[in-house]
């Protein structure tokens, strides 16, 4: 116990002089402060180390929770964008059946969001031969590299913007020397995709919001200073 009162800098011998050359009160004051001195910076220490402890720990919570939401989105961004290439797969598979035998409809839509699930037949030179949309009056042209995926692998899924704001989630299937393109717009799934973000931002900040409080409340509790017991009066 005396060596650490003394601490490095206030040794006994010291500490004797001071009380032995004080003459007052205030003498004497100094030198208590002086003898105790390594104790309250130690004292400190502590504290900014607790401190420092449950910041370190909200911290590890909030990247803990950021990670969980962030992964929560993901996945699920992830399968809206996968079940966007269904139902073109499956119209895609459909028309591979029927090439050489009865050709798709005339163009009678014009593609956008709303334009549903739509075909497009292109021939061996790349060029759209017959479909269910039009863009801007023509059929419209899927890049070269697609068309040359489907041929090669057997099979391309990509999402397409054949304009700017007009996203498509695309399936190309090579059937007789032609390539069939099925797809339909990201519109739907994207705002689904938005109204998921919402929600899971609106969570990660009520539990960051949690956490804060929490946080709060133990700084608090932690440097409310302990009331003594009374003692009954006898």
């Amino acid at each position: 116990m005396v060596a650490v009162l003394g601490g490095p800098g206030a040794t006994a011998p010291e500490s004797c002089l001071h009380f032995t050359q004080a003459g007052s009160s205030g003498h004497a004051f100094a030198a208590l402060r002086a003898a105790f001195r390594p104790v309250i910076l130690q004292m400190g220490a502590a504290a900014d180390d607790g401190g420092m402890q449950r910041v370190i720990g909200w911290l590890t919570a909030a990247v803990i929770t950021t990670l969980i939401f962030g992964s929560v989105y993901a996945s699920l961004q992830q399968l809206g964008r996968r079940s966007a290439d269904a139902a073109p797969a499956a119209a895609a598979a459909a028309q591979v059946q029927l090439i050489g035998s009865e050709p798709p409809g005339a163009p009678r839509l014009e593609l956008g969001p709303d334009s549903g699930v739509f075909i497009i037949v292109y021939g061996e030179d790349d060029k759209p031969t017959s479909g269910t949309v039009t863009l801007h009056g023509s059929l419209p042209v899927l890049p070269a590299g697609v068309l040359r995926a489907a041929r090669t692998s057997g099979s391309d899924a990509v999402t397409w913007q054949p304009e700017p704001g007009l996203r498509m989630a695309v399936v190309a299937r090579p059937a007789a020397g032609k390539v069939v393109v099925a797809g339909q717009s990201l519109t739907p799934f994207e705002d689904r995709d938005r109204m998921v973000l919402l929600f899971l931002s609106a969570g990660w900040l009520g539990s960051l919001v949690v956490l804060a409080t929490g946080y709060a409340a133990i700084v608090f509790f932690a440097h409310r200073p302990l009331q003594s017991p009374r003692r009954p009066v006898p």
